[in-house]
């Protein structure tokens, strides 16, 4: 048997490696010069950065002891702190209203709580189909516009009444104002079981990356994974994939496969299929889109900025969304124990003002931002710094996507021999545990399995929760 697998991001890898394993002939097709996706690692002049930071942490424990298989003693446990700054303070992430109400000072808690109590006694009417309608009836509307929507729409680009409530329900789902009060206040006296957020995770020595190149070395063991082929048609003879065609770095290749497993944007896999689907499905390939992403990556002349592993800006005035520091989940990330790095992530959409800027003029405005409003270091000490651009990075929940997503995935099981896998494959939010679970999965099924690739993260459970059992 031999499959094709387009994609060498966490996903495509992990189908590779799982067929590998099992002694059959595989090609991977990455169109990066690096594998691993938006999970890899980034080298610059002796500094390491993550396309934002990729901690490991999941509930399945199988995916856990493959991970541990995988990197032995390069993987770190690391103590997790990640805080929202808003209005020159620091909160807890994911937002914990307790520590929000009381950092607000009596006056805002009290209509906070006021507020939340009115909707908790006579809920708005209609249906929850965006994210402001499920944010407004767990936490009412006053904490929506202080904490949720400035945020929210600055990472989605999109008003927050045109976000599916998918987004919230996944996200944020089991916080809500009345039982984060109660643990907080009442913890010591609650018998039972509470939900609490993971208080440590484990993080390869030398960056997410690490852990695919590593899968990448072990599939080239007996088969290939070629960077720099980027596929540009997914050839059928009716229900059946025969070949894709890919350019690379010297030319045009085709690669013929029985099974071929697609982790790449779904949108653009639909589009590139020749002959083309039907006129509605690539209508509904259309309409899908996603939000594009950012990375200013700044390397700076101090032994550390902060202990935290990342940081939301939730401030509304700032573009940045975010900013991690590297050196907090490994020291081998920076050349030095004398400096420090800083990624500072911005969303936008591909084409936009903000992506048509210059790299330099990025890192500009990064240093603006971070240096000279946020004082988080002096612009004086600044090394160097450097753009990582990426496209199609999240699917774009927009209210109403459900309908042209089902068109798709329709279409894509009439074909019999493909599958379709990870974040962008699926077009779904799943972190990297999910998207390498969904690539063992599909390798399982052309061995033999039976395995419902969507089920994997259907449960819309936060994803860095654990239940705790209380006395």
């Amino acid at each position: 048997m031999k499959a094709a697998i387009l994609g060498g991001g966490p996903a495509g890898l992990a189908a590779a490696y799982e067929l590998t394993k099992h002694g059959h002939e595989v090609v991977v097709a990455e169109e990066k010069p690096q594998v691993g996706g938006l999970a890899r690692t980034v080298h610059h002049k002796g500094f390491r950065f993550d396309i934002g930071p990729h901690r490991w942490f999941t509930k399945n424990e199988e995916l856990n002891d493959f991970m541990r298989s995988l990197l032995g003693d390069k993987l770190l446990r690391v103590p997790r702190l990640t805080r929202i700054y808003f209005n020159n303070r620091f909160f807890d992430y994911p937002l914990k209203p307790a520590n929000a109400l009381f950092g607000m000072g009596l006056i805002m808690a009290a209509k906070i709580v006021a507020d939340y109590a009115a909707v908790r006694i006579a809920p708005p009417r209609g249906p929850v189909e965006s994210f402001e309608d499920w944010t407004i009836r767990q936490f009412g509307r006053t904490m929506y516009n202080l904490y949720f929507k400035s945020y929210t729409e600055k990472v989605w680009g999109i008003p927050c009444n045109q976000i599916s409530a998918d987004w919230a329900s996944q996200r944020i789902k089991g916080l809500s104002l009345a039982s984060a009060v109660k643990s907080a206040l009442l913890k010591n006296r609650m018998r039972g079981k509470i939900k609490s957020l993971i208080d440590e995770f484990m993080y390869p020595m030398l960056g997410a990356g690490l852990t695919y190149e590593t899968m990448k070395a072990a599939i080239e063991e007996r088969n290939q994974v070629l960077t720099q082929t980027r596929v540009v048609s997914v050839n059928r003879d009716g229900r059946r994939i025969n070949s894709i065609t890919a350019n690379t770095p010297t030319g045009t290749i085709e690669i013929e496969a029985e099974h071929f497993i697609s982790s790449i944007p779904l949108t653009e896999m639909v589009l590139s299929i020749n002959p083309p689907p039907p006129p509605d499905v690539v209508r509904a390939a259309k309409s899908l889109r996603h939000r594009d992403h950012i990375v200013v990556a700044l390397m700076i002349n101090r032994p550390q900025l902060t202990k935290d592993t990342w940081i939301y800006i939730q401030e509304p005035g700032l573009k940045a969304a975010r900013m991690y520091e590297p050196k907090n989940c490994s020291p081998h990330m920076v050349p030095s124990p004398d400096v420090t790095s800083l990624g500072v992530e911005y969303y936008c959409f591909e084409g936009d003002e903000f992506w048509r800027k210059s790299d330099d003029e990025l890192v500009e405005f990064a240093v603006k931002e971070v240096a000279d409003t946020l004082h988080f270091f002096d612009r004086s000490e600044l090394i160097d710094g450097f753009v990582i651009r990426s496209r199609m990075a999240y699917p774009l929940v927009e209210k109403g996507y459900h309908g042209p997503l089902q068109v798709l995935k329709q279409y894509v099981k009439t074909l019999e021999n493909l599958q379709i896998i990870g974040r962008c494959g699926t077009f779904r939010y799943n972190n990297q545990d999910h998207a390498i679970e969904t690539g063992f999965l599909a390798a399982r099924n052309l061995m033999g399995g039976n395995y419902d690739i969507d089920r994997v993260n259907a449960d819309g459970e936060y994803l860095e929760e654990k239940v705790e059992e209380t006395t």
